[in-house]
């Protein structure tokens, strides 16, 4: 199974779970994060997916994060399984460009 078809199944997995408490037919926000061993090397991810971002409404910004630097990827969107996995795609991307780790999606609050 390629890796597109993995996270693709966990985010369908993760969206049914929150389903059930939640209503996803509306907008909210959605955070992508990914942390990487240097700021320099955070703020390169962040501004190659702002580059990528293209005609979304999203824009990466980086955190310090104990003692890793968090690129975090600011969505508002419906939550759909295709959209998030494609964002996490791109982010997928960018940690390898730049030696970081993918560590979650999330709504903040």
């Amino acid at each position: 199974m390629s890796d597109h078809a993995e996270l693709k199944r966990e985010n369908a997995k993760i969206l049914r779970k929150l389903a059930k408490e939640l209503d996803l037919s509306q907008p909210r926000e959605i955070e992508f994060a990914a942390a990487f061993p240097t700021r320099e090397q955070a703020q390169q991810a962040a501004d190659y997916l702002n580059a990528r971002a293209q005609s979304r409404a999203l824009r990466a910004t980086v955190i310090a994060a104990g003692d890793d630097f968090d690129c975090v990827l600011r969505v508002h969107m419906v939550p759909d399984l295709y959209d998030i996995t494609d964002i996490e795609s791109v982010l997928a991307e960018a940690t390898d460009r730049f030696d970081g780790f993918e560590t979650a999606w999330d709504f903040p609050g």
